[in-house]
């Protein structure tokens, strides 16, 4: 049984190549930050952020497998999504709609250990760190997860991509492709 079933979320280390993540990362500062202001999202504080980045569709595909492997059912691909934190920047305690069944958030570059909290499905809390090119998978719609406040005396950022998933043959398998936006 893995940590997944049993506990609602479960790390999984070097899902992607620090090498790939670099890259990514770098595109997005030249692409996203350095070019777009940061936007105020009620429930990240100020942020980057880029839906279904090309970039990422090769790689999301791929990592799918992995993905599979350890949820144990095949799944279908409903959207990605890089966010870029900084200073004063959050993600607000909540649970994922429908289409993110299946979710995965993955360290693409990081100046600081910001841990994603997730309160599990025994009702346990705890504090998930990450380094780049390792990821936490998560049943998004059934366990809490939040970042806190991030702040430090000196600027930092942290980058990172979510693959989100639905089981093939699940409840949710309509939301295939974020169809049904929310």
């Amino acid at each position: 049984m893995t940590t997944l079933n049993s506990l609602g979320y479960q790390k999984i280390n070097n899902i992607l190549s620090v090498d790939f993540c670099n890259k990514t990362s770098q595109k997005f500062t030249d692409e996203i930050i350095k070019k777009q202001p940061m936007v105020y999202n009620w429930n990240r504080g100020w942020v980057w952020k880029c839906y279904n980045p090309a970039e990422m569709q090769e790689m999301y595909i791929q990592v799918k497998s992995k993905i599979e492997a350890v949820v144990g059912k095949k799944l279908l691909p409903t959207y990605c999504f890089i966010t870029g934190y900084t200073n004063n920047s959050y993600m607000s305690s909540h649970k994922d709609r429908p289409a993110c069944e299946i979710s995965v958030s993955i360290n693409l570059a990081s100046t600081i250990d910001w841990g994603l909290y997730i309160t599990d499905l025994q009702g346990s809390t705890t504090k998930v760190i990450t380094n780049v090119g390792d990821g936490v998978i998560y049943l998004g719609p059934q366990v809490e997860h939040w970042r806190d406040l991030l702040i430090s005396n000196k600027p930092e950022f942290y980058i990172q991509t979510f693959f989100h998933y639905v089981k093939a043959n699940g409840e949710y398998a309509k939301y295939q492709g974020d169809k049904f936006l929310t």
